[in-house]
């Protein structure tokens, strides 16, 4: 079973295709006066991956691109992963659809 990880917390409620809440966020609420400080961004992010010890992870994307791509890019520091799935969520169809990142875990 893969690690889910919420990408941003408070913008608004995750559950998994399955009905799991996510609970489990790499940013808080995000300053706006430091939505631009990139290498902090990817410092909490590499935080939380080593943390974690994760290996297999599924992020649920919930905005703020600036803040996903820090996360690709503590991903390929942390080195540690052998299986990343971005999770996108489908309006129409109110399930999230899966995008395989495993090119950033070779």
């Amino acid at each position: 079973m893969p690690t889910r990880i919420g990408l941003c917390a408070g913008r608004h409620e995750i559950k998994a295709n399955d009905g799991e809440l996510i609970t489990d966020f790499i940013y808080g609420k995000i300053d706006p006066e430091s939505i631009h400080d990139y290498k902090d961004h990817a410092s909490v992010a590499y935080k939380h991956l080593t943390d974690s010890k994760a290996v297999d992870v599924e992020l649920y994307i919930t905005g703020l691109t600036s803040l996903t791509l820090a996360f690709v890019i503590a991903a390929k520091e942390y080195g540690n992963l052998k299986n990343l799935t971005f999770m996108h969520y489908d309006r129409d169809s109110g399930q999230y659809v899966p995008q395989s990142a495993l090119a950033l875990c070779e």
